[in-house]
């Protein structure tokens, strides 16, 4: 699995293969348009796009931090998207409770319910599992996550196989290490018991584990 660390920062990918992405993936496009105006966001121009796949390590990935500012907030340059099967970011609205007073210093106090918008951008002080988890059930829309680092100029598009979310893929890998898992501790006692069975002299057709 590719990530913004493998990357050099001095590398500028032909424009012809960029152009190929931009027509493999019509999205982007216009998603890069979108947040090219904000520079907290989207800031600079693109000099490298990669695809690469899902692999669980994914769900621990947390945007590249380079540093602070003089109000301790963070610097990051990396920024990571959580998108939908259209390349639009996967949001949904939900609401928190705010206790509030009519007046500042005397009033009694009163709850409203406010709007809140969850949307799937990655914070500095997450990882990629954290902004899933923040989703709730709008999480099984996930179908790219689009890392972008202004340092490489770098775009790096997480793809899973086709007709398939990001949730699936990642629970079925998982499934599958597990398995894998097993079948080598499986022949890690066989081996022990072969290795003891050998040494007491005992007929190999003892080893029935």
């Amino acid at each position: 699995m590719k990530t913004q660390a493998d990357l050099r920062s001095d590398f500028v990918m032909p424009r012809a293969k960029i152009n190929g992405f931009f027509d493999e993936f019509p999205w982007l496009q216009n998603f890069y348009r979108q947040y090219q105006s904000d520079q907290h966001k989207f800031n600079g121009l693109i000099d490298q796009i990669y695809v690469s796949g899902v692999e669980p390590a994914l769900l621990e990935q947390r945007p590249e931090l380079l540093g602070y500012d003089e109000d301790d907030d963070y610097l990051c340059c990396e920024k990571i998207w959580l998108l939908d099967k259209f390349g639009s970011v996967v949001a949904f609205k939900t609401w928190d409770l705010v206790c509030e007073k009519r007046f500042i210093w005397f009033g009694k106090k009163f709850y409203r319910n406010v709007d809140v918008l969850q949307e799937g951008l990655v914070e500095p002080n997450e990882c990629v599992n954290d902004a899933l988890h923040r989703l709730r059930d709008s999480a099984n829309e996930v179908y790219f996550i689009l890392s972008y680092f202004d340092v490489n100029k770098a775009v790096i598009i997480y793809r899973p196989p086709k007709e398939m979310s990001i949730m699936k893929v990642i629970k079925y890998k998982r499934k599958l290490n597990l398995e894998n898992a097993r079948l080598e501790i499986r022949a890690e006692c066989n081996a022990i018991d072969a290795e003891f069975i050998s040494s007491m002299g005992f007929p190999e057709d003892l080893l029935t584990y």
